[in-house]
C-alpha cells in the first residue's frame, strides 16, 4: 500500500517549468522520531512578515480584488486574465474523494452503526493567509451539500506559517466564517513537531523551496501521512536548456526567493531529482501536471530588469536592517549604562 503525493511546480521565470506530481508512501516506511532544525526559519519569517505588510495593497492594485491577498500563491495566466485559484482548484480536485470520505484506500469510515463521525485531518504546511484552507473547505462544503444522503467525515485543518501576522489574520477569518473549531493556524515550521498527525492530506503549496534540507522535510511530512494519504506540492521544477546563460537568474531566485539557507540542496531541482527525493522519503510518484502553459511569459529584458530592482531592494533592506540593529545596540548600551 502507498501514500499518495501530488507535486505542482510553478515559477514565473524562463528557467523552470511548472508541473504537478502525485505519489504514494510505502506502508512499511519507518517513521522518523527527530524533527529537522529549520536553520532558515528566521530568514523566512522576516521575509513573509515584510511581504505581509505589502501584499494586500499590491494584490489589490494588481488584480483589483480585495480578497486577492487571501493567497500568496503564484497567480497563473489563463490566456486573458489572472487566475488566482488555479493551483488551489487542482489541489482540491486531487483530494476531494478523501475529504468526502469516498476513498476506500484510506478506510476513514467507521463501523456501521457507530454514532461517531470519522475525522479527516488536513495539514497545510506553509499556509500563509489560509487561502488554500478556506478555498478547500468552501469546495468541500458545496460538494457535501449535494451528497446529503451519506454521513460525511468531519474535516479538521491545521495551517502552519512562520509569520505571526498571517496566522493572526487566518485565525480571525476562521472565526468570522464560523470555522474556529475546524481550522487552526499555528506559528511554526513544517520541520518542527506537527500539531495533530497523522494526516489524510498534506498541502505544501509554494513552501518546500524554503526548506533548509528537502530530504529531511519530505521524510518528516511523509511520516505525518496516513497510509494511502496524499501530499500535494506546488513547487519550482528546473528545466533549463541554457544553464550557463541562466546561472545568474537561478542564483538570484535561490538567494532572494528560496533563501540562502537552501544552498545545500540548491533549488530548484529537476523532475528526475524530485522522483529520487520522493522515493528516498518512502513516497512513490503517481501523477504529474505541467502548468508551464499557464505562466505569464515575461521577456528576458523585463525579467532581468525586475530582478535588478529586487536585488537593489534587497541590498537596501539589508543595509537598513543593519543600521537599525546598530541603533538598537547603542540604545541598549545607553539604557544599561554600558559604554565602549
Amino acid at each position: 500500500m502507498w501514500a499518495r503525493v501530488c507535486i505542482v511546480g510553478v515559477i514565473a521565470t524562463i528557467f523552470a517549468a511548472p508541473s504537478m506530481l502525485t505519489a504514494h508512501r510505502y506502508e512499511e516506511h519507518a517513521g522518523s522520531t527527530v524533527a529537522a532544525r529549520n536553520d532558515g526559519a528566521q530568514w523566512v519569517k522576516d521575509k513573509y512578515e515584510r511581504l505581509s505588510s505589502l501584499v494586500p495593497l499590491t494584490n489589490w492594485l494588481r488584480f483589483g480584488d480585495t480578497e486577492a491577498s487571501a493567497t500568496m500563491h503564484a497567480a497563473l495566466w489563463n490566456g486573458s486574465a489572472w487566475d488566482l485559484h488555479l493551483s488551489n482548484r487542482m489541489a482540491v480536485n486531487a483530494t476531494l474523494d478523501i475529504l468526502l470520505g469516498r476513498d476506500e484506500r484510506l478506510q476513514m469510515r467507521l463501523a456501521e452503526g457507530s454514532t461517531e463521525r470519522a475525522a479527516v485531518r488536513v495539514l497545510d504546511a506553509g499556509s500563509g493567509w489560509g487561502g488554500t484552507v478556506f478555498f478547500t473547505e468552501s469546495v468541500r462544503a458545496a460538494a457535501a451539500a449535494m451528497d446529503s444522503s451519506r454521513r460525511l467525515p468531519l474535516v479538521q485543518y491545521d495551517g502552519l506559517t512562520l509569520s505571526p501576522t498571517q496566522a493572526r489574520w487566518a485565525n480571525d477569518v476562521a472565526l468570522r466564517k464560523g470555522l474556529e473549531s475546524n481550522a487552526r493556524f499555528f506559528v511554526t515550521s513544517f520541520d518542527a513537531e506537527l500539531p495533530s498527525p497523522p494526516y489524510a492530506v498534506v498541502f505544501a503549496i509554494e513552501s518546500l523551496e524554503h526548506s533548509p534540507n528537502l530530504d529531511v522535510t519530505l521524510r518528516h511530512l511523509s511520516d505525518a501521512l496516513l497510509p494511502s494519504g496524499m501530499l500535494v506540492i506546488l513547487t519550482d521544477v528546473f528545466e533549463s536548456r541554457e544553464q550557463e546563460r541562466d546561472a545568474s537568474l537561478v542564483g538570484d531566485y535561490r538567494d532572494h526567493w528560496c533563501g540562502p539557507h537552501t544552498t545545500p540542496w540548491m533549488p530548484p531541482v529537476d523532475l528526475p531529482s524530485w522522483r529520487a527525493k520522493l522515493e528516498k522519503a518512502g513516497l512513490g510518484l503517481v501523477s504529474q501536471a505541467d502548468l508551464s502553459a499557464s505562466l505569464y511569459q515575461r521577456p528576458r529584458w523585463g525579467l532581468t530588469a525586475l530582478l535588478q530592482v529586487l536585488r537593489t531592494a534587497h541590498i537596501w533592506a539589508k543595509s537598513a536592517g543593519q543600521r537599525l540593529f546598530r541603533t538598537k545596540q547603542c540604545r541598549a548600551r545607553l539604557s544599561t549604562g554600558v559604554t565602549g
